[in-house]
């Protein structure tokens, strides 16, 4: 955009030090090249930024405010909110005591506007001059004392909800909106300690939640489109400054542990107290979405505490938490279906809950989600509450979540390693597939069948095929060491499809002693593998019917070579089928028009690869150009028509030289 406009631009970035996207925009300055552009930017001089703002734009282009100069801009803010804000003017203050506050703040400071505001915050609560006077006398140091005295003011029996709330907004990937942080503050301890949620413990106003954390959050209002381009007004709760946050995560309640802790608690109660109609509570309790989306995230990183690992297991295993929770994790909210004006959201659900499974335990949610300290806890505190089915299913769901750990901890407590989950396949299929070599041992080593082929919705495949296709050695070398020999012929073609040459080699000497090769591996080592190896293959006397199938994916190809060996051994150009009642079914099923036409012919697919020295090898190997289109006795379809339908592929490419000897053949047997 910057290099399509004649006219110069000026772009100004504030506060770069604060963007949660500032090593992208950084690199986007690094990489600006335009000459028209003029780039103006401010950030605290964070040697991160410093340094790759220097190597941009050189040293003699980087100065440093005058701090004297931003002082004296603070005491212009700080009599403007005497002059101008209600709080200042209604008390009334002398005009020597404006002077001592506009001196005060303004000389202590240091060039931190936010520390003067702050300081202007704490002021407008002094009820007399005195009070006011006092405040002057004892000034924090700095914005980190200012904010210990902020949460120390927080009355005792509010603070655990304002922590509560500071860790959500800290935490929070996408910030929280006033409604959600209601819901947390009215989830709260009772006499028990225990924390539950009460509609009647939620604030008459949304707004009022500033109150709980006074100068450390705000509610923001943002504009932003929705899928249709309609201009939406939000509200949402945001830090004050992000000094706030550098703060916060200087202090130990507010370290990730403790923070995980927190939210996965209040989560967990607000799900497990909530109630009423499914079709409704996503709008009736804002929270919902979010706690159920989200707990598992923090839950998995709190697994080292005993406490919250009881809470959970025990959440897990409550049959309608669990139910509830896939209920509104696997709900969506459609923000933009509304008659009239817009009010609530409309949801619907993805699927419904009759499907809920008996694979959909709490222990098969424990271990998709790797929570496998309250899996153990399960597994050891209430064995009788998980199925034996229910078992396996956890074990393949947590290879696929390769949580491996916890595999192994499953297999420690006697969980079948044959086990098989409905849509992945058994337990050694999915390891082989992704490639986890000490685990595809470990359940070689508990007793694991390698020849089992899964039956899941998405493979149908052997151990062996899956490591091969996707090129795992090792694990190919232990399958064929634990006895795997089921579709050994697939799985040579899987990793010759994939370029997967030392598997192809590994594998080629079992898969000949398997006599004759199947049709298809033949036909992909016509068309992926070497001269040699089709070889190999052809050693072990395969019919010429499939000899003939590897020709037309050789000439699909273009390979030149592969098909003179193919033709050499017995293949024939436009052999099919060995029985007429088969091209009559084909021709029912497919409705041609032209009768007992193989579509993919040899002589077409080597004209479509654009191969001249191919097609004119098959021509000078087929029978019978110049014949009408019959069958002859061995059921070979008559060449001339093919000889047309590879012209029009020729010119589809367009292949001049195979254009022209399909030409001269056809003019020579006219």
């Amino acid at each position: 955009m910057l290099r399509n406009t004649d006219r110069r631009v000026f772009i100004l970035i504030d506060a770069l030090d604060e963007s949660r996207s500032r090593n992208s925009l950084l690199t986007w300055i690094g990489r600006l090249t335009a000459e028209n552009a003029r780039i103006l930017l401010t950030a605290r001089p964070e040697d991160e930024i410093r340094t790759q703002i220097v190597r941009f734009i050189g040293e003699e282009n980087c100065l440093s405010l005058d701090k004297r100069a931003v002082n004296s801009d603070i005491k212009s803010y700080v009599l403007s909110l005497l002059d101008t804000h209600p709080k200042f003017t209604e008390k009334g203050s002398s005009e020597e005591l404006r002077n001592e506050i506009c001196t005060k703040i303004g000389d202590g400071a240091d060039g931190m506007f936010r520390w003067a505001a702050c300081q202007m915050d704490a002021l407008e609560g002094c009820l007399t001059p005195n009070d006011v006077q006092q405040a002057l006398v004892s000034l924090p140091r700095n914005l980190y004392e200012t904010y210990d005295r902020m949460l120390g003011t927080i009355p005792p029996h509010k603070k655990s909800d304002c922590i509560r709330l500071l860790q959500f907004v800290l935490n929070a990937e996408q910030p929280l909106s006033p409604a959600e942080a209601v819901e947390i503050l009215a989830t709260r301890s009772d006499l028990q300690d225990r924390l539950t949620f009460e509609p009647g413990n939620r604030l008459f106003k949304p707004s009022n939640i500033v109150r709980y954390c006074p100068g450390m959050i705000s509610i923001v209002t943002v504009a932003r489109l929705d899928p249709h381009d309609r201009k939406s007004i939000e509200e949402e709760v945001h830090l004050t400054h992000f000094s706030v946050k550098e703060y916060l995560g200087q202090k130990s309640t507010f370290c990730p542990l403790n923070a995980a802790i927190a939210i996965t608690q209040t989560s967990l109660a607000y799900l497990r107290d909530i109630n009423g109609p499914f079709y409704r509570m996503c709008v009736d309790f804002p929270l919902a979405t979010r706690a159920a989306d989200t707990w598992t995230r923090f839950a998995s990183r709190a697994q080292s505490d005993e406490k919250i690992v009881e809470i959970i297991a025990k959440f897990l295993l409550g049959t309608e938490n669990l139910s509830k929770c896939y209920r509104i994790s696997t709900s969506d909210i459609d923000w933009y279906q509304t008659t009239g004006p817009r009010t609530h959201p409309i949801p619907f659900y993805k699927r419904s809950m009759d499907s809920y499974s008996p694979g959909d335990s709490g222990l098969h949610y424990a271990c998709k989600n790797g929570l496998q300290n309250s899996a153990v806890y399960i597994m050891k505190h209430a064995p009788l509450d998980v199925q034996a089915e229910q078992k396996e299913v956890s074990l393949v769901t947590a290879i696929q979540s390769k949580h491996l750990e916890l595999v192994e901890i499953l297999l420690e407590h006697s969980v079948n390693p044959d086990a098989s989950h409905p849509s992945y396949g058994t337990a050694v299929n999915n390891a082989s597939n992704l490639g986890l070599t000490e685990l595809v041992r470990v359940l070689i080593e508990a007793g694991a069948d390698v020849n089992i082929e899964s039956t899941g919705k998405g493979c149908c495949n052997a151990a062996l095929c899956s490591a091969s296709e996707h090129g795992h050695l090792d694990i190919v070398e232990d399958l064929l060491e634990a006895g795997a020999h089921v579709r050994l012929h697939d799985s040579v073609r899987l990793a010759l499809e994939n370029g997967h040459d030392a598997v192809v080699e590994l594998l080629t000497e079992r898969a000949c002693e398997i006599r004759p090769v199947c049709g298809e591996l033949l036909k992909s080592a016509a068309s992926h593998g070497t001269i040699e190896f089709l070889q190999r293959l052809l050693d072990t006397k395969p019919d010429f019917l499939c000899k003939s199938r590897a020709l037309t994916s050789a000439c699909k190809a273009g390979r030149l070579e592969i098909a003179r060996l193919l033709l050499s051994s017995g293949a024939k150009v436009d052999y099919y089928s060995p029985k007429p009642e088969d091209y009559l079914a084909i021709q029912k099923h497919l409705g041609w028009i032209e009768p007992f036409v193989f579509r993919e012919n040899s002589l077409v697919l080597a004209a479509k690869s654009g191969n001249a020295h191919l097609v004119r090898m098959l021509i000078d190997e087929a029978c019978g150009l110049s014949q009408g289109v019959r069958l002859h006795k061995e059921f070979e379809v008559a060449t001339s028509i093919y000889v047309k339908k590879a012209f029009i592929k020729a010119l589809e490419g367009p292949h001049q030289t195979v254009i022209r000897t399909l030409l001269d053949a056809m003019g020579s047997y006219a």
